[in-house]
């Protein structure tokens, strides 16, 4: 209820009124379950999804990023020996 006061109940990144109708968005999930009100955000549901797709695209680009970095020269190497 904290969250949804502070942020006179309308969503923080779009600022539509959401009464009760909005989602707590978890900046961390370090606390889960016990979380402190400065960790989490009133957000309405389409913000709420574009904050989670942001931080997969995120989460998947540092892994992208990570593969190509791979010092892999011949792709025989990857294959498992029982495959022909």
């Amino acid at each position: 209820m904290i969250v949804m006061v502070r942020a006179e109940f309308k969503c923080v990144e779009c600022d539509i009124y959401l009464g009760m109708g909005g989602d707590c968005h978890h900046l961390t999930y370090e606390h889960f379950g016990n979380e402190s009100p400065h960790e989490l955000q009133y957000l309405c549901r389409e913000c709420h999804s574009v904050k989670h797709i942001l931080k997969y695209n995120e989460l998947t680009e540092t892994w992208s990023d990570s593969i190509r970095s791979f010092p892999v020269t011949n792709l025989d190497e990857l294959t498992p020996s029982y495959l022909p």
